[in-house]
């Protein structure tokens, strides 16, 4: 569970569930298995944000995180090649789900 106030856990979650059923862009983040080098993360992001279907990508928390906004139709196919380019960029590197971005209050 993610450090945010339950209250806001609450309406960020409802956010959420509205979004995805309008099949707005949402973010998601994902926590990084191993640590990957300044180079790799910069050609990660180069390629991810290459892709049509990405809103937004983003590194955080000095690498170890990225944040992908992509609409919730499109998500399962961005998610497969984002994966394939974490490990074949990041030689080995897995990302696993971390939670939702939280919209601005």
């Amino acid at each position: 569970m993610t450090d945010i106030p339950r209250e806001r856990y609450n309406k960020a979650g409802t956010e959420n569930i509205r979004r995805e059923k309008e099949g707005i862009a949402m973010g998601r983040y994902y926590r990084l298995t191993k640590k990957i080098t300044e180079k790799m993360a910069e050609d990660i992001l180069k390629e991810i944000l290459g892709m049509e279907d990405v809103e937004k990508a983003e590194f955080a928390e000095e690498n170890t995180k990225i944040l992908v906004v992509t609409a919730k139709e499109k998500y399962p196919d961005v998610m497969t090649r984002i994966v394939n380019i974490f490990s074949r960029v990041g030689k080995g590197c897995e990302i696993l789900f971390d939670g939702f971005q939280v919209p601005e209050a």
